[in-house]
C-alpha cells in the first residue's frame, strides 16, 4: 500500500508559503442578518485574493487555555501516563507550549477511517437531553429562526465564485476517478488526484451533501482554496467526524478486570470526549486511572496501551446505544495559509478544535455547523478545545452564519502573545512584534449555544510593565448580530476544574491600541456567570463602540451580572439594568428571566 509522510506540527510552528502563482478572486454574498442591522452592513462584499502553497502541513494549534478563574484552582490530579508538569496558564501568561516535530509513516488510507452516507440532522438527535440549563431563556424564538437559517443554506456555488478547477468528493465516488465532475467524483481526500494534480489558488474542493467522512488526521487547508458543498439541498451538509467509527458495536467492547468497566482499543494521543447517541450522554474524562471510574460515562484513556476504559453498569455499551463517538485529539481543519474559505461544512466530535488557524490572513468561514468539540489534554492536566480559533494575529477574517455549540472551551476566539521590546521604532511607534495585530475581523450572524465561553479574545504583550495591558493593534473588529445562549451549561461544565460561563470574555486585557471596533446588536441570553467578563485594570477602554445589544439573565449560582472594569451582580430586573449599564449605555433590551 502506498505510503506517505504525514508531518504533525503540534504547536505554533507553521510553514507559511509566500505569495505567488496565479491569483484568483472569490466573492461571498453576505448573509442577511436575522437581527436589526444597517444597510451598509448587509451590502458588504468580502473579497479574498489567492496566494500560493507548496507544502501540505498538518497542524494542531495549541490553545493557551487561559480560562482558569482566579477563585478556582487547577486540580492536582495527574493522569498516570501524562507529564507531571502542570500548566497553570491564566489571562496574564498565555504561552503556547513548543513541542518537537514528529514524523511518522502511515498507510495513506489511515487518514480517513470511513466514508458513510445518510447523515442524521443534529436537530433529530437526542443532543438536547444533555443540556443542563433547566430553564428557558429570553431568545428562544430568535435562536430557532437563526438556527434554521444556518441549517437550510444553499450550496457553496450560490455564495462564491472561483476561477480554477473543482474537485468533487462523494461517498459514492472512487479515488481512481479524476474528481472533475460530480459523475467522476473521488471518494476521499486520500485520492492520488491531489498528488498528480495539486490544488492551486482559485480551486475548490466540494463535498457532497449527505456524506460523512471520519478523520484520524486534521485537514490541512491549502492557500487560496475554497472547501464547500454540492448536491441535493434537502440533505444534510457534508459532515466530518473526529471519531474513527461508530463504536456502538457489541464486539468492540470487552469487560476489564474491574466490575462494570468496559474497554475498547483506540489509537491516538488522547481522547477529548465520548458522546453517546449524539448527546444523550457525554462521558466524563478522568485522569487518575480506572480506580477513579465510578459513574456511568466516566472514562479513562491509557495512552500506553491505547485503551479507553469506560464505566457502565447497564451492560455492554456497544449493545445499549445506537451511536458512540470517541473523539480523537485532532482538529477538523488546520489553517496556516492565507486566503482559505470553508463553507457549508458540518464538523463534530473533534477532541481539539473545529477550525484551528495560526498566523494566516484573509480567512472566511460561513454557513458551518460545529458541535461537541474539545476536551483533549493540552499539557499536564489542562484540557482545551475551541470551535473556531485564531492564534497570533490576522488581517481580514470573516465568520458568518455559523452554529457553534457544546465546546469544551470557547465557541469563537482570537488570541495570541508576543514579546514586548521597550523603546520605539524609526517611525516613533512603540516597538512590539510586527505580527501583533488583529485587523478587519468580522463575527456576524452566528448562533452559539452551551459553550463554556462564546466569544473570547486576548493578546498578551510579555515584558510590558503592566501585564493586563496589551500593545497589539486591534482594528475594525466587528462582533454584531450574534446570539449567545446558555453559556456555561454545556457538557463540560461539570468536568472543568474552574468555574466558567461567560458569553463574552476579553479576560484581563486592556487594549492600548484599539480603533474602529464595534460590539452591536448581539443577544446574550442567560449565562452561568457574568454575561460579560472584561476584568482589566487601569485606564478606561477606548476604541470600542458598544451599543444596541440585548441582555437576558436569570438567577445563577453567584448572582453575577456584569464585569466590565468593575463587577456588578444581578438578582432582579433593577440590578440587571444597572449591571448592563456599565457595559452598554444604550441596550436594545434588558430583561430578568424568572
Amino acid at each position: 500500500m502506498k505510503k506517505r509522510i504525514i508531518i504533525s506540527l503540534l504547536v505554533m510552528c507553521f510553514i507559511l508559503a509566500g505569495c505567488g502563482g496565479n491569483k484568483a478572486e472569490k466573492t461571498v454574498k453576505p448573509m442577511s442578518s436575522m437581527l436589526e442591522t444597517s444597510s451598509e452592513e448587509t451590502e458588504k462584499e468580502y473579497k479574498v485574493i489567492g496566494g500560493d502553497n507548496e507544502n501540505q502541513v498538518e497542524m494542531e494549534v495549541e490553545d493557551a487555555d487561559d480560562d482558569a478563574d482566579d477563585d478556582s484552582e487547577i486540580s492536582d490530579d495527574k493522569e498516570d501516563n501524562t507529564s507531571s508538569n502542570t500548566d497553570t496558564d491564566d489571562d496574564q501568561d498565555n504561552d503556547v507550549e513548543d513541542e518537537d516535530e514528529e514524523e511518522e509513516e502511515e498507510d495513506e488510507d489511515a487518514t480517513v477511517a470511513m466514508v458513510e452516507k445518510g447523515t442524521i440532522s443534529t436537530l433529530k438527535t437526542k443532543w438536547n437531553a444533555f443540556n443542563t440549563a433547566g430553564f428557558t431563556g429570553g431568545a428562544e424564538k430568535e435562536a430557532t429562526a437563526l438556527r434554521n437559517k444556518i441549517l437550510s443554506t444553499g450550496n457553496t456555488s450560490e455564495y462564491y465564485k472561483w476561477t480554477g478547477k473543482t474537485i468533487y468528493v462523494s461517498p459514492d465516488g472512487n479515488d481512481n476517478n479524476d474528481g472533475l465532475t460530480p459523475k467522476t467524483a473521488i471518494k476521499s481526500l486520500d485520492s492520488d488526484v491531489f498528488y498528480s494534480n495539486p490544488l492551486k489558488p482559485g480551486d475548490a474542493v466540494l463535498f457532497e451533501r449527505g456524506g460523512l467522512w471520519r478523520r484520524s488526521t486534521s485537514i490541512s487547508a491549502k492557500a487560496g482554496v475554497i472547501y464547500g458543498c454540492y448536491g441535493d439541498k434537502s440533505k444534510e451538509k457534508p459532515t466530518f467526524y473526529g471519531s474513527l467509527k461508530n463504536y456502538a458495536n457489541e464486539s468492540d467492547w470487552t469487560p476489564s478486570r474491574k466490575q462494570n468497566v468496559w474497554k475498547v482499543n483506540v489509537a491516538d494521543d488522547d481522547i477529548g470526549l465520548i458522546v453517546f447517541n449524539h448527546g444523550e450522554l457525554v462521558g466524563a474524562k478522568k485522569l487518575n486511572g480506572i480506580t477513579a471510574l465510578g459513574k456511568n460515562g466516566d472514562y479513562y484513556f491509557n495512552t500506553n496501551d491505547d485503551t479507553v476504559y469506560l464505566y457502565y453498569d447497564k451492560g455492554n455499551p456497544g449493545k445499549i446505544y445506537d451511536d458512540i463517538e470517541i473523539c480523537l485529539r485532532k482538529n477538523c481543519f488546520g489553517v496556516g495559509r492565507k486566503d482559505v474559505t470553508i463553507d457549508n461544512i458540518r464538523m463534530k466530535y473533534f477532541g481539539t478544535f473545529g477550525v484551528a488557524m495560526c498566523g494566516n490572513d484573509n480567512t472566511t468561514i460561513t454557513n458551518c455547523e460545529i458541535g461537541f468539540i474539545g476536551g483533549a489534554i493540552q499539557s499536564g492536566v489542562i484540557r482545551y478545545g475551541n470551535g473556531i480559533q485564531q492564534w497570533n494575529s490576522t488581517d481580514k477574517q470573516l465568520v458568518d452564519n455559523c452554529w457553534v455549540y457544546q465546546c469544551y472551551d470557547t465557541g469563537i476566539t482570537w488570541q495570541g502573545s508576543d514579546t514586548y521590546e521597550p523603546g520605539v521604532d524609526a517611525e516613533g511607534n512603540t516597538r512590539i512584534n510586527e505580527k501583533a495585530y488583529y485587523k478587519d475581523i468580522t463575527y456576524t450572524n452566528n448562533l452559539l449555544e452551551y459553550n463554556i465561553l462564546d466569544f473570547e479574545f486576548w493578546h498578551t504583550s510579555k515584558g510590558n510593565t503592566d501585564s493586563n495591558v496589551t500593545l497589539a493593534k486591534i482594528i475594525n473588529y466587528n462582533m454584531s448580530n450574534n446570539i449567545c445562549r446558555y453559556t456555561g451549561y454545556g457538557w463540560s461544565c461539570d468536568q472543568r476544574p474552574d468555574f466558567v460561563g461567560w458569553a463574552f470574555k476579553p479576560g484581563k486585557t486592556l487594549f492600548k491600541n484599539a480603533t474602529g471596533n464595534i460590539i452591536k446588536n448581539n443577544i446574550l441570553d442567560c449565562t452561568k456567570r457574568h454575561l460579560v467578563y472584561w476584568n482589566y485594570t487601569g485606564a478606561v477602554q477606548t476604541g470600542f463602540d458598544i451599543s444596541g445589544n440585548s441582555f437576558y439573565q436569570h438567577k445563577n449560582d453567584r448572582d453575577e451580572g456584569m464585569w466590565y472594569g468593575t463587577a456588578l451582580g444581578a438578582s432582579n430586573q433593577e440590578s440587571l439594568e444597572l449591571a448592563v449599564s456599565i457595559f452598554d449605555k444604550s441596550p436594545k433590551k434588558v430583561k430578568w428571566v424568572d
